[in-house]
């Protein structure tokens, strides 16, 4: 399911649509009977595509030495500095 929607290529698309696959999959009374469900895979699928994108920051930044990162990816980088010094 992961690789025919692009994966790698669009995670932000193919990582929320597996996730939700997986929770109506575990969800035994019928559709959006079990809400929980859906908030777990929602919470799942917002990790890994927010540690996929911290990752590609990181890989950018190590290749490089530079990146243009705001906000969390930012601070991130500044604990990378630090950690490389």
């Amino acid at each position: 399911l992961y690789l025919p929607l692009a994966g790698k290529n669009r995670a932000w698309l193919a990582v929320p649509v597996v996730f939700l696959f997986v929770g109506f999959w575990h969800e035994r009374t019928g559709f959006g009977t079990q809400p929980a469900w859906y908030a777990w895979a929602f919470l799942n699928a917002l990790g890994v595509i927010i540690n996929k994108f911290l990752d590609d920051t990181l890989a950018r930044y190590r290749k490089t030495g530079r990146c243009a990162a705001s906000g969390p990816a930012h601070w991130l980088l500044q604990l990378e500095r630090k950690r490389l010094r």
